[in-house]
């Protein structure tokens, strides 16, 4: 691993919010096992297929360390462990990539968890913190965010 100073590689930078390969099932049981708060933050989600792309993210992002760069190439046995939980049809993933609710459910998911963006100068909650924010200001602050970037996107497909 390299030190502060040192320059990422760039064959670890390439792999940075990949999977490669599908995760073994030990891998499954840890990572992608969906607890109560996760599911009813999930069933928030209108349709079948947006609560199990939430899931599959929410999932991703905690064995990744991020967003897949690439949400086509999510293992099928990733979105099939999931659904299971969820109650959802494994198919509607691929309807669910396309969508701009991808982009809405990172951003609701990096708020509701303390995630931010590498690179935008903010700090990076550490491991083991609670990811609740310690006054109201942060959700609030989240929540126009999230307003702001749905508006955003809407703006972006009229054009």
């Amino acid at each position: 691993m390299p030190s502060r100073s040192q320059p990422f590689p760039q064959a670890e930078a390439r792999r940075w919010g990949r999977y490669s390969g599908a995760p073994s099932d030990e891998q499954l049981s840890r990572f992608f096992v969906l607890g109560p708060a996760d599911l009813q933050r999930a069933d928030r989600a209108r349709s079948e297929v947006t609560r199990l792309g939430y899931a599959v993210q929410l999932c991703a992002v905690r064995f990744l360390g991020a967003f897949p760069a690439d949400s086509t190439q999510t293992p099928q046995a990733v979105v099939r462990h999931v659904a299971r939980q969820v109650g959802a049809d494994p198919a509607g993933w691929d309807d669910y990539v396309g969508s701009r609710a991808r982009l809405v459910h990172q951003e609701a998911i990096r708020c509701a968890f303390g995630y931010s963006v590498f690179g935008t100068g903010t700090r990076h909650r550490a491991p083991g913190r609670s990811a609740r924010p310690r006054s109201g200001r942060g959700t609030r602050r989240c929540r126009r965010r999230s307003t702001q970037s749905t508006v955003e996107l809407r703006r972006r497909e009229k054009r």
